[in-house]
């Protein structure tokens, strides 16, 4: 008979997953650093630098999302004016075609 696991260690192991991936990201970045010395060990978190990072990343996409936004624009003006080129040139008639009076 197969036993069921409780929902919390699903739970946990995001948490956990989460908390693994937020410190490596904060040291990768330069903003968790570890010491070690005879008496004591350190974590520290450079706030400033984070927050920094933080806001730099956000005018970046910020930036990024009306760029993207304007180069949509720009193709959909174009795919309109293209399709309306296309009836324009499927709406002329040829001179030389007979309407079928022979």
């Amino acid at each position: 008979m197969a036993t069921r696991r409780s929902p919390l260690i699903g739970l946990f192991a995001a948490i956990g997953f989460l908390v693994l991936g937020f410190v490596g990201v904060g040291y990768a970045m330069g903003w968790i650093e570890f010491h070690n010395s005879e008496n004591e060990a350190t974590i520290e978190f450079d706030k400033v630098e984070a927050t920094a990072d933080t806001e730099y990343a956000v005018e970046r996409t910020e930036e990024f999302v009306q760029d993207t936004g304007e180069t949509l624009k720009d193709a959909g003006k174009s795919l309109t004016s293209e399709s309306d080129e296309a009836i324009e040139v499927e709406a002329e008639v040829d001179p030389t075609v007979n309407d079928g009076d022979a």
